[in-house]
């Protein structure tokens, strides 16, 4: 399970307030004594939320396929290719790698990141094709498979 904190300094000391406090009590019960456990900390990021993954796999993904000349059923490869144009970072060591929009990877990708992915792909769609993708709290999902078969048939 994850337990969400603060780092707190108490008597000259750090140590983690735990926000479900109760609940981290029950989970450690029910380890037996002298069970080994681990405790991984790292800083806390919001994750990116479920309406942004809606709109960008829903919407945004779909008509960015369809202008890249993908098929219907190659949304994946269209995503993958898009991850490695605009969610490429470096390590500590300089190697590159394309980061995750899972939230239980090694690098998740937060709200703002996630936010930046999809300007990035509607700014990119917008110079190469000419077309504006709507915005997140304009869009109509509902259009969408109507739009990308326009794009299909316009065959630009």
């Amino acid at each position: 399970m994850i337990f969400v904190g603060t780092i707190e300094k108490q008597d000259g000391k750090l140590s983690i307030a735990y926000d479900l406090h109760e609940k981290l009590e029950i989970h450690l019960i029910k380890l037996k004594e002298g069970c080994r456990v681990t405790n991984n900390v790292r800083k806390y990021h919001k994750p990116r939320t479920t309406k942004q993954m809606g709109y960008f796999f829903g919407y945004v993904l779909r008509l960015t396929a369809a202008w890249m000349k993908y098929s219907r059923h190659e949304t994946d490869q269209c995503y993958l290719s898009l991850k490695s144009m605009f969610l490429e970072d470096h390590d500590d060591t300089g190697r590159k790698y394309v980061r995750s929009l899972k939230w239980d990877s090694d690098d998740p990708v937060d709200t703002r990141a996630m936010n930046d992915f999809i300007d990035q792909v509607r700014d990119m769609v917008s110079m190469e094709y000419g077309y504006h993708i709507a915005d997140p709290d304009k869009y109509n999902l509902v259009d969408v498979g109507e739009l990308v078969t326009e794009i299909e048939r316009s065959g630009v």
